[in-house]
């Protein structure tokens, strides 16, 4: 008997959401190999040429720390209102006060112990290297 208006349909099977899971899935594997590469590219770059990843790092383009960013310290509410008011007085180049800053150490030993939330230099218009946030506070007030 031929099926016409009104009559059931079959049900289909599986859904459209598991080919966007998978899609979704695969996407943050690839964003994931693509950071493993990173880290060990500048990690291997730091060990071959100390010099240079310490003038990298001062120019605020190296980070060796980057994932190791979950043990950052949370910043407290001075920090973050004091990074709100030095981007709305043009201190700050970033259209988010947060993406001027990031979680490093100096070098040379780029030691987890020394690391502190930093201001990247390259993306403010008053420091020549990062410099830590807790620093820059208190030698840049905001009144």
């Amino acid at each position: 008997m031929p099926r016409g208006f009104g009559a059931a349909q079959q049900k289909r099977q599986g859904s459209k959401k598991a080919p966007l899971q998978e899609v979704q899935r695969l996407a943050q594997q690839q964003q994931d190999l693509a950071m493993q590469a990173e880290i060990a590219f500048f990690t291997q770059f730091h060990q071959e040429d100390a010099e240079a990843a310490a003038l990298a790092w001062s120019i605020g383009v190296y980070n060796p720390l980057v994932e190791l960013g979950n043990h950052a310290r949370c910043l407290t509410p001075a920090e973050e209102i004091w990074l709100h008011q030095a981007k709305m007085a043009g201190w700050l180049q970033v259209e988010d006060e947060f993406d001027a800053i990031y979680f490093t150490a100096p070098p040379p030993n780029f030691s987890l112990e020394q690391a502190d939330w930093y201001i990247r230099p390259d993306l403010t218009s008053f420091l020549e290297e990062p410099e830590r946030l807790v620093d820059v506070i208190k030698n840049y007030p905001m009144s």
